[in-house]
């Protein structure tokens, strides 16, 4: 036993001690294909802390939230009216009946006005003027109510010009005080058996008709629209004076143009003569 122990003993004495670094360092891996034996490899990247998800804004202060105005479309443009619009609205009007009404009034104003000029212009006198005007006067007053007692399609239109009159109620006046001209000018004339003499004489020329019959006629229009027409301030002298303006244009146009200052007193004297002649 000692001699067997001895010679290990010399021949562990004959290889000599094993190096460290083989005896305790691991065998190095292979290289790695991505690299050559000449590239180092890249530090490693710091990644970091993966990223949080999307937050929604901070909400705004009270101030600015009351502040805010909604976001709104832009103002749609009006409709213009058209003449098929206008004639399907009036339509529906004429069924309603505060319309008919204020219609009724319209053309038995317009009737007796019409035919109270008549019945004057066969009977010249100094003093035809007042009894005109006392008519109008007198419609003026018992229809007013009613239907503001237009009587006159140019009193219409200088109401429709100022925002008083809606174009398809515009329409059924005129077209119903034309109608009551037309019809007085035709009852008269065949009750009497003749025509009005009316209009344009050898003494006069157009032009002259023409500025007296506006002149008296923008005066007749200004006149109600400044008095029957005012909003707050309600008052009883309206129908007086229109009734004053019948008297001065009359007067002073009657001998030039016969004084009309209303279409439907001019178409439906005209007519008269026609359904006369006829």
């Amino acid at each position: 036993e000692r001699e067997r122990e001895r010679q290990r003993d010399r021949e562990s004495v004959r290889e000599g001690p094993e190096p460290p670094d083989q005896a305790h360092t691991p065998p190095a891996p292979p290289p790695s294909r991505a690299f050559s034996s000449h590239t180092t490899p890249p530090p490693p990247q710091d990644v970091g802390e993966p990223s949080a998800l999307p937050q929604a804004p901070p909400p705004l202060p009270a101030q600015t939230m009351a502040t805010a105005e909604p976001v709104s479309d832009p103002p749609a443009a009006p409709e213009q009216p058209t003449v098929l619009g206008v004639f399907e609205k009036a339509k529906v009007l004429i069924r309603e009946k505060p319309v008919q009404r204020k219609l009724v009034a319209e053309f038995f104003g317009t009737f007796t006005l019409v035919f109270t000029v008549g019945c004057n212009n066969l009977n010249p006198e100094a003093f035809n003027v007042i009894s005109i005007a006392a008519s109008l006067t007198t419609m003026v007053y018992a229809l007013g109510p009613i239907s503001g007692a237009n009587l006159n399609p140019a009193v219409s239109t200088a109401l429709f010009l100022a925002g008083k009159l809606e174009v398809a109620l515009f329409t059924l006046y005129v077209t119903t005080q034309l109608g009551a001209g037309l019809c007085a000018g035709t009852c008269f004339s065949i009750l009497f058996g003749r025509g009005a003499e009316f209009g344009f004489t050898e003494t006069n020329n157009w032009v002259a008709m023409i500025v007296v019959e506006f002149c008296y006629a923008f005066m007749l229009c200004f006149v109600v629209l400044t008095t029957a027409c005012r909003s707050g301030e309600p008052n009883q002298y309206f129908g007086l004076a229109i009734g004053g303006v019948i008297v001065a244009g009359g007067t002073a146009s009657g001998w030039i143009s016969g004084g009309a200052l209303n279409p439907s007193v001019a178409f439906g004297m005209d007519f008269s003569s026609l359904v006369a002649g006829a």
